[in-house]
């Protein structure tokens, strides 16, 4: 590929990295505000921006002037601070059916913290990969440029998914995934088998991102993991045309789930 269209493609996916992760910083922020707002608050009601604690204290307090109004087919009865009035409707009208609708959680269920733990695991395996292959003397100028902008985008991704995680994140690498794609790094002997070695490795946490939205729950960490997946699937697109693969190889219609990596694969070990 040529040099100048190398870096133009590389400029792009940055920028798009930055103004991704800003609205991910943003989001993350409010979340983490709400929680401590709701630990310092011990549980008392707020409604700030929108977003509303429960108050069991409150609710307490209120239970003796609270009033119940009950609809059924002969009238409405109403009840208030314990005393009673009944009043029946001239008319009887048919009760409607009614209709629930659940929305799903903002915050991470257990399912989703599996997941942002697993994705971060991912994510740290990466920079440590991107470290191997400029370590290497085998990459050119250029190629070495978007390869650390790469893994500084991986760095970036692990450590948001460590803040949506908290405690659940465990801040390591995942070393099954190192032990099965290092030797690609190490072995290269050309600049195109590193290129080759990351590609793999893009395309597999772009797929790990696709099945991943089918799993999680809380609307926050879905809206985590779809900001992230398109920079991955960006990186597989400039290492695909820098490798001069069919278009079809790496720019697919839809993006797959064939080469999503799991923990049941690629368990979370200490090294």
């Amino acid at each position: 590929m040529d040099a100048n269209r190398l870096r133009r493609l590389a400029a792009e996916v940055d920028r798009e990295h930055c103004a991704s992760m800003g609205g991910v910083r943003a989001d993350l922020e409010r979340t983490l505000d709400r929680r401590a707002l709701v630990r310092r608050i011990g549980g008392f009601a707020v409604a700030i921006a929108g977003v509303s604690v429960a108050i069991p204290a409150l609710a307490t307090a209120a239970g003796a002037q609270q009033s119940t109004t009950t609809v059924g087919s002969q009238g409405a009865s109403t009840t208030a601070g314990g005393a009673g009035t009944t009043s029946a409707a001239t008319t009887a009208a048919p009760s409607a059916p009614t209709t629930t609708t659940t929305l799903p959680p903002s915050k991470p269920q257990p399912v989703d913290l599996a997941f942002l733990s697993f994705a971060q695991s991912v994510e740290l395996a990466a920079v440590q990969a991107y470290g191997l292959a400029l370590a290497s003397t085998l990459l050119s100028d250029d190629v070495a440029a978007v390869a650390l902008a790469f893994q500084n985008h991986h760095r970036d991704h692990a450590q948001a998914f460590a803040g949506m995680a908290g405690k659940a994140a465990t801040g390591v690498a995942n070393q099954s995934l190192l032990t099965a794609f290092n030797p690609q790094f190490q072995t290269a002997s050309t600049e195109a088998g590193i290129l080759q070695a990351a590609f793999a490795l893009e395309t597999a946490a772009a797929s790990t991102y696709t099945a991943g939205l089918a799993q999680i729950i809380g609307t926050d960490p879905a809206y985590l993991v779809g900001s992230i997946l398109p920079i991955e699937a960006r990186h597989a697109v400039v290492l695909g045309e820098a490798l001069d693969l069919d278009l079809d190889a790496y720019s697919p219609v839809f993006e797959t789930t064939t080469n999503a990596l799991s923990p049941a694969q690629y368990p979370i070990v200490e090294k």
